[in-house]
């Protein structure tokens, strides 16, 4: 059917993509019934022809009388602190000869004003904007020497005075060289996988612990998954790290109450199942991490010490944390009432509505999600300030939404476009496209808003990262928005982009920490130019970097692109089989069982991953030339001899190919040194098997075998890659 004379140009105007190019390069154009609920999710009803008329005169006014916008970028160049700043202020103004002089004045971050003088007739128009009949000449007024920051910036004409962010950042964020001393290498485990003695729920600690025998072998950083809050009640309950509860407070479940203050003044009885020696309690599968369970563990211990802390003198305790973390109490309240009424959405109007009065929660339950929260942070930064010193970054990853029942949905309700969930279009590994179940961010509310919660969201992480990790980082750019769950029907909503390059380079310079762009997939090209440009680092997965080898005769071989210079390089991620069930085709046989396969499927899937393999060896052990097939693979090798020598040999020529390349850092995945052929995530599938395996071994099986041979040998090569 076609579209409305109007609504694709009312689109436009609010920043929805009317069509998109697929996965395999066709148009593909946005059907009127989707462009219609993407527009009501951002608040714009065009429900009817009259409808569309009026609003897009209205929207077109409303830009054209917008004298600036509501943020503005000035970049510093790639230089020294005193390089040129580069930017300007555009204004609109609609009698350059009535209105004289422009006032422009500045607040600085750090306090103070710059303020400056212009003629308006002194300016050169740049373009004209006209509606309804009234010309708008576009100006615009260079800016002068700032420092970076956030700054407030006022530009008065005539009577009329408008206020804007200016953010002055420098154009890159930092580099490897700049905050490392040589080429970097480092592994990557979930926390909640993690474990030093068998069933021992893991903590904040095991960061340090880990990064204790990364140091030790040469290692710089220790990388895992999001580590924010999440629910993990009844109800809601959803320990996906990928769908917390806010960006912007830690997950309690990982708080040690044994290495609290006060724990060892506390009698048996508030221990709960705590041992009296303070041992940690253990998991009744150790295969599996129960975070429901772990947290009901744990919770009678904190509930005990948070009592005695506020029957002490909190506040000098509190001062500090406060002023770091100001919407703590608030969400601390938040908590509590929904331990008491579940989910907000099913709350009465007033609490929804944010209008939260004594009596309305247990204080007790308040008080205790507070403390937990202080406790969080204290554990946290002791573990990366002993990892700090060891010379190891943690690397940390910002998950791209929250739940919808979470705090940041219910505290920054317009700044969420709740109609709508963000997903991805069809492609083949999801025929159907994706609908990832929570809202995305409304950009124009979020630059009306001056970007305060994304500035909250990164200045959370790189208080403790070293290194940030920015799930889809196609999300500075655009946006796939799903209406009404029907992922065919999606379309691509933009965002402004180098306003939020900007709030990471210039919280990545702060923080002296590292930005890494996940940029897997289907990537515009205007995506990898920004990441480019901006400093961002990218991502290099060997699993999807296989091409035929260079100079191969005869039997065909197989080898690893190049891995460029702005990469951050890997066997996988937490989203790809690990190596070994990538190598057997387990992950074939999982999607299969998970339905997402048929049983034909899966066969052929796994038949081309046996020639992957024998075209592998040929390629990066045995040479392009040299013919023989390595036998059929098996985790724990043939009838239980070993692991399989084959698969062995191809792992350790993988990382000695990313290891010697320019690549910025390259980090080993723990398990797959240890060929596990299971994986912590199986995208597309919901149950049981996501987010809950513990690893196999213990962190002490670095230390010895396989592990800490392929490590020793990426330490090397990446000081010969220097």
């Amino acid at each position: 059917m076609a579209a409305p004379r109007g609504l694709h140009a009312l689109a436009r105007l609010h920043g929805i993509q009317t069509a998109y190019r697929s996965n395999e390069g066709a148009r593909v154009t946005a059907t009127p019934d989707a462009l219609r609920a993407v527009l009501r999710a951002l608040g714009v009803h065009a429900d009817s022809d009259a409808a569309i008329r009026d609003l897009l005169a209205h929207r077109r006014r409303e830009l054209a009388d917008r004298v600036i916008e509501p943020v503005v970028v000035g970049w510093r160049g790639a230089g020294t602190a005193g390089a040129a700043l580069r930017g300007v202020v555009r204004v609109r103004s609609t009698d350059r000869q009535r209105e004289g002089d422009i006032r422009v004045r500045v607040g600085l971050e750090a306090g103070g004003e710059r303020s400056w003088t212009v003629a308006s007739s002194s300016l050169e128009a740049v373009g004209v904007t006209e509606v309804d009949g009234r010309a708008r000449a576009e100006l615009e007024i260079p800016l002068p020497d700032l420092p970076a920051g956030y700054h407030d910036l006022a530009v008065e004409m005539g009577r009329g005075r408008w206020e804007a962010l200016l953010m002055v950042a420098p154009e890159r964020a930092m580099s490897w060289e700049a905050v490392a001393d040589r080429p970097a290498w480092g592994v990557f485990l979930p926390l909640y996988a993690a474990w030093g003695e068998p069933g021992a729920l893991p903590d904040f600690a095991l960061l340090d612990t880990l990064a204790e025998r990364v140091a030790a072998k040469g290692g710089a950083v220790v990388g895992t998954l999001p580590l924010l809050a999440a629910f993990l009640g009844e109800r809601p309950h959803e320990p996906s790290p990928y769908a917390p509860v806010t960006r912007l407070f830690w997950n309690e479940v990982y708080v040690d109450p044994a290495a609290a203050p006060g724990f060892a003044e506390l009698p048996d009885d508030e221990r709960g199942t705590l041992p009296g020696g303070g041992a940690p309690p253990r998991q009744r599968d150790p295969r599996w991490f129960d975070a429901g369970a772990a947290m009901a563990a744990r919770r009678p211990a904190l509930e005990a010490l948070a009592r005695r802390f506020f029957d002490g003198d909190p506040d000098a305790e509190l001062a500090g944390f406060h002023a770091r973390n100001p919407l703590a109490e608030d969400y601390a309240c938040f908590r509590a009432i929904t331990e008491g009424r579940g989910p907000w959405g099913e709350w009465p109007e007033r609490l929804q509505a944010r209008d939260v009065r004594d009596g309305d929660y247990d204080p007790a339950v308040a008080r205790y999600h507070l403390y937990v929260q202080w406790l969080a942070e204290r554990q946290l930064a002791a573990a990366t300030a002993r990892a700090a010193d060891r010379g190891v970054s943690l690397y940390l990853d910002l998950p791209l939404g929250v739940h919808p029942d979470g705090y940041d949905v219910w505290r920054e309700r317009a700044l969420f476009a709740r109609t709508s969930s963000a997903g991805a279009p069809p492609d083949p590994l999801a025929a159907q496209g994706q609908d990832w179940g929570f809202p995305p961010l409304h950009p124009e509310a979020a630059r009306l808003d001056r970007h305060r919660y994304f500035i909250a969201s990164i200045r959370k992480h790189l208080r403790f990262a070293g290194v940030l990790r920015i799930d889809h980082v196609m999300q500075l750019h655009r946006m796939f928005w799903v209406p009404a769950g029907d992922a065919a029907r999606g379309v691509y909503v933009r965002y402004p982009a180098e306003e939020l390059y900007a709030v990471l380079c210039l919280e990545s310079a702060r923080a002296g920490a590292v930005i890494v762009g996940e940029d897997l997939g289907t990537v515009p090209k205007a995506v990898r130019r920004g990441m480019k440009r901006h400093g961002l680092y990218g991502m290099y997965v060997a699993q999807f970097e296989l091409e035929v080898a260079k100079g191969a005769k005869g039997a065909k071989a197989l080898g690893p692109r190049p891995v460029p210079a702005g990469a951050v390089a890997s066997v996988g991620t937490h989203d790809t089989p690990t190596f070994a069930g990538w190598w057997m085709g387990r992950d074939a046989e999982i999607r299969r069982d998970a339905g997402v396969l048929s049983e034909e499927e899966a066969a052929r899937e796994v038949a081309g991953r046996g020639r992957m393999r024998a075209e592998l060896v040929r390629g990066m052990v045995q040479g392009p030339r040299t013919g023989g097939t390595p036998g059929q693979p098996n985790a724990e090798g043939s009838e239980g001899e070993g692991p399989d020598p084959a698969a062995t040999a191809v792992l350790s020529a993988l990382h000695a190919h990313m290891a010697a390349s320019p690549a910025g850092l390259v980090l080993a995945t723990l398990e797959d040194l240890w060929l596990e052929p299971e994986p912590q995530n199986v995208p597309g599938t919901t149950g049981d098997r996501n987010w809950r395996r513990r690893s196999a071994r213990p962190l002490s099986a670095l230390d010895e075998g396989a592990p800490a041979v392929l490590l020793s040998e990426m330490d090397q090569a990446r000081r010969e890659a220097e």
